[in-house]
Order: structure tokens, then sequence, then C-alpha cells
């Protein structure tokens, strides 16, 4: 391994996608920056993967887990490595060629820097929309591609557990925002989701990420501020059902009230963050612009301007300047500019 530059791990999660991470392994072990390790934390995979990841790859780390840990198999990773930076990959996602060099120059420009998302192109979540909002409004990130701290994530908790899977990333985000790291997003800095149809399913895509997003609010926002929350959540998924159906609306609030039914999982979680940090969550998860977007996914037709703007305040009218119980005022919103 270089010594001259940090080291960076990249940890891949695989569950029972032996072609998909060979695909991936190939694509990181392609990569130029010379102080990579690779590392495969693997789900408990029963369709061979372990052998053909030893087969052909034998150079590269993997640990086995027993069980299926779902997203908190990551932290494992996390804690095996001494690299003072580690990149995420889903089993079917890889980072364009110089990436990763990239995503280390920006840290080392920052200190407190604690999150590089990059920008996930070709799966079913885009983060090109990142671009299009200010660094005051970013939160978040997609694990099929970003990068991380180890110090900033491990010290702020790592991933929930109960989580399992879905919306995980902005969970911890919020957590490692709060402990005072900043975020940073480079549109050049990419990644490729393929998106492997294997143990892909929208019902399960819809009711984890509902039920998860509901959780969020239960651990950080004032109740208060809960139901405008859970309305936002079924609405984002509303706009779904012309391309899944009324399944999509279906699932989501099946997810809603699953939370709901456990609230108590969350609510021994609570803990106090930032007013700032709350108002940049809300703006990141329905910007302005996103609400006309989406109600005209949802018709399927070009809606008058004034209607998504009656929506806006209708459902969102606290959204651009939320206090929470502080004299800080927060800036208007206008990350939904075009």
């Amino acid at each position: 391994m270089n010594k001259s530059l940090p080291p960076v791990a990249a940890i891949v999660l695989s569950w029972n996608r032996c072609d998909e991470v060979l695909k991936t392994l190939d694509l990181l072990l392609q990569d130029t920056y010379p102080a990579l390790e690779v590392l495969v934390v693997d789900n408990a995979s029963s369709d061979g993967t372990l052998d053909a990841v030893a087969r052909h790859y034998p150079e590269i780390w993997v640990i086995a887990l027993p069980t299926n840990r779902g997203i908190s198999a990551r932290d494992v990773g996390m804690r095996a490595t001494d690299a003072e930076y580690v990149t995420l990959f889903d089993d079917d996602s890889a980072p364009d060629p110089g990436a990763i060099a990239q995503m280390v120059a920006l840290f080392e420009a920052n200190p407190r820097l604690g999150i590089v998302p990059f920008n996930v192109y070709g799966g079913a979540h885009p983060t090109a929309h990142m671009a299009r909002l200010l660094p005051r409004d970013l939160v978040g990130y997609h694990a099929s591609g970003a990068g991380l701290r180890r110090r900033a994530a491990l010290d702020t908790g790592g991933s929930d557990h109960d989580f399992f899977w879905g919306a995980e990333e902005w969970d911890q985000a919020v957590r490692i925002l709060n402990d005072g790291w900043e975020i940073a997003f480079d549109p050049a800095i990419r990644a490729h989701h393929r998106t492997s149809a294997l143990h892909r399913s929208s019902r399960r895509l819809r009711t984890q990420t509902a039920r998860n997003e509901t959780w969020i609010a239960l651990k950080y926002f004032p109740p208060r501020r809960v139901p405008v929350i859970v309305c936002r959540i079924v609405f984002w998924n509303a706009a779904y059902c012309r391309r899944e159906g009324l399944a999509a609306l279906w699932h989501a609030l099946y997810g809603v009230a699953s939370a709901l039914w456990n609230w108590r999982i969350a609510w021994r979680k609570r803990q106090s963050i930032r007013p700032d940090i709350l108002a940049r969550y809300e703006r990141s998860f329905t910007p302005f612009s996103g609400v006309g977007l989406r109600f005209r996914i949802f018709v399927g037709r070009r809606l008058p301007a004034q209607a998504p703007l009656l929506v806006h305040r209708l459902l969102f009218w606290k959204a651009n300047v939320p206090r929470y119980g502080s004299s800080a005022a927060v800036p208007p919103d206008d990350a939904g500019t075009p």
C-alpha cells in the first residue's frame, strides 16, 4: 500500500448477487488510486458468493457474516479497517475511474469534511439533483456510492441496526452533521449503479423507506412536526403511483403504520439535533421545485403553475423557516430554484 497517500477502504456490501459483486470487484481493482484497500462484507450469502470471490480474487479481504445484518454490516467493515476514509458501494455499483482520488482531494482540503456523496447515476435513485442544492441544503447520501471519514461515521454511532435497510444514509448523515462535520457534493465524483433486478422489490423499497423515514422523524423532530413529516412521506411515495400503481401508496402507508405501531424503537433513541440541521433535512427532503415535479408525475400531465404552490402552502407551509423552539432564524429556502 502506498504510504504517501491517505489509505482508503472500499467497502462492498454483498448478499446473494454473485455475478454482480464479481463485476464490482473487477472495476474496483482497476482503480488507479494506489492506497486503496478493497473489503467485501457478505451478509450470509447462500449463492456461492464467498467461493467465487475466493476463487477469482484471492487477494480481496472478505468478512463473512453468519447472518444477514442488513446495512449495519457496513459498520463491521469500518471497524475492521484502519483506513482514514471509507467508500461505500453496493454489490451492483462501482466508482468511475479517478473518482476515489477526487474524493480524497476533497477530504484532504477540508479537515472538517465528513461526507462526500458520489454522483450516482444509472440506478433507481440518481443523485444529480444534489448539484441544484445549495451547500447549506445538502444532507444525506446514497450508499451505492459515497465517501465517509471513518472517524466521523463511527463516533456518531454508525448505522441504526433497526433500520435494516432503507433511508439509513439520511439517518446517519443527520447525526454526522449534528456533530459538527460537513458535507460536500461534487458532480464530477461519479459512481455507476447497475441496479440489479435480483432481490429488488418495489414493495420492499416503499415499505422500508417509509417506515424508516417515519422513524427519523420520531428520533429527531419535535413531536408537533411529526404529522407534517408523515404527510410528506405519504405524498412523496404517492408520486410513484403512475409507474407502480396504487400499490406504491399502499406500501408507503403500510410502512408508516408499521413505524408508528413500533414507535418505541425510534423513541428510545431520541436525541437533540440542531435546528439548522433539521431545517436542512426538510429542505433536502422536499425542495420546492420537487413539489410541482412530483405532482406532474402523479397525474401524468403538466399542472398549472398555481397547483404546486397551493399544495406547498397546504402541506409544507412551515418548511421554509422552521425554528423548532429556537430563536435562530433559518434562511429562506431557495434551493429549488432552477
